[in-house]
C-alpha cells in the first residue's frame, strides 16, 4: 500500500482528539508538551504541542517529514502547513454541519454550539501526569464515544482514551509551563496558500470513502489469487484488518475477517468519518456511516 504522508498522519489524529470536545473557560495558559499516541503498547505517532490562549501549534514528524496544524480557537480556523512544500491551507470549522467535521478542525476546544453534537458528564477528578484533571465521559445518541481529562490548572485536555476500543489512547507528556512565542503561530510570508483540498464536506466524504476502497483494492493486488483460500493481511492507515477469500475454478467469494470469524462487513477511521466497508460482487464498496 502507498506510504502515508506527514498530513495524513495528522488528519487522523484530528480525528481522535477530536473526541476533547468539552467547552471549557477560555485558555489563559502557556505550555508546551509531547503528544504520544498509543494503540495497545506500541506508539503509533508522536510530536510535540505548543499552546497560548486561544491558540495551539502541533509539530509531528512522519518518516522524516514534518506536518504542521496551527488552530485558533476563537476564530475556528485550522491551518495545516507542509514545510518541504512551503505551502499551507486553511479550513474552518464554523461550516460544518456535524460534531464529526467540527471537531476534524477544531478538536481540543469546541466551537459554541457544540452542545448540538455531544453530551459530556463530569465523573470527577483524577490525577494525570502530576495534574487535576476533570475527568468525563463524551456521549452521542447515548452512546459511550471516549472519555478526556481536562486539566484545572492549564484548562486544557491532557489525555484522552477511545470508549469503544479502550486501547487507543492520547496524552500530553513532560509538560512545561513556559512563555510560548507568538511567532510560531505566524505562517512565513513566502508560504504559499493553497486552495481548501476538498471544496465541500460531501466532497470531503467522498475523498475518504474512496481512499478506504482503494486501499482494500491495494492490499489485494499484492495477492495471487492461486489457491482455493487465502486469507490476506492487510493495513490501513494503522488500522489492520484481514480479508478471506476462498473459490476454486475462477469462482471465488470474499469476506472480512475480525476476530477469526467472518463478517459481512468492517469499519475504517479514516480524515474524521466512520467509514464502513463490505463487499458487493467481490468488489470493496465502502461510505461514510
Amino acid at each position: 500500500m502507498n506510504k502515508m504522508s506527514p498530513l495524513r498522519w495528522l488528519s487522523i489524529t484530528l480525528f481522535i482528539l477530536a473526541f476533547f470536545c468539552k467547552e471549557i473557560p477560555a485558555i489563559a495558559s502557556q505550555f508546551s508538551a509531547e503528544m504520544i499516541m498509543r494503540h495497545g503498547k506500541d506508539i503509533v505517532l508522536s510530536g510535540n504541542i505548543y499552546v497560548k490562549d486561544q491558540r495551539y501549534r502541533m509539530e509531528v514528524v512522519k518518516e522524516g517529514k514534518l506536518g504542521i496544524l496551527i488552530v485558533d480557537n476563537s476564530s475556528g480556523i485550522t491551518l495545516t502547513l507542509n514545510p518541504e512544500g512551503e505551502v499551507y491551507f486553511e479550513e474552518s470549522a464554523r461550516f460544518a454541519k456535524t460534531y464529526e467535521e467540527a471537531m476534524v478542525l477544531n478538536f481540543f476546544i469546541c466551537p459554541p454550539d457544540v452542545s448540538k453534537f455531544c453530551d459530556v458528564k463530569n465523573l470527577g477528578t483524577e490525577m494525570i501526569n502530576r495534574y487535576v484533571c476533570d475527568k468525563y465521559l463524551l456521549t452521542k445518541d447515548s452512546k459511550e464515544i471516549a472519555y478526556q481529562w481536562v486539566s484545572k490548572e492549564l484548562g486544557f485536555p491532557i489525555k484522552w482514551r477511545d470508549s469503544e476500543k479502550e486501547e487507543d489512547v492520547i496524552e500530553l507528556m513532560k509538560i512545561k509551563e513556559n512563555p510560548i512565542p507568538d511567532s510560531i503561530f505566524q505562517i512565513p510570508n513566502y508560504y504559499k496558500k493553497l486552495n481548501r483540498p476538498y471544496a465541500t464536506f460531501d466532497s470531503r466524504r467522498n475523498w475518504a470513502a474512496n481512499e478506504v476502497k482503494y486501499g482494500i483494492k491495494d492490499c489485494m493486488r499484492g495477492y495471487k489469487f492461486d489457491s482455493e483460500e487465502n486469507i490476506f493481511e492487510c493495513e490501513f492507515e494503522g488500522q489492520k484488518y484481514s480479508v478471506w477469500k476462498f473459490g476454486k475454478e475462477g469462482k471465488y467469494s470474499l469476506s472480512f475477517l475480525k476476530n477469526n470469524e467472518l463478517v459481512d462487513s468492517i469499519a475504517f477511521i479514516n480524515n474524521g468519518y466512520r467509514i464502513e466497508c463490505k463487499f458487493v460482487n467481490e468488489q470493496p464498496q465502502c461510505e461514510v456511516q
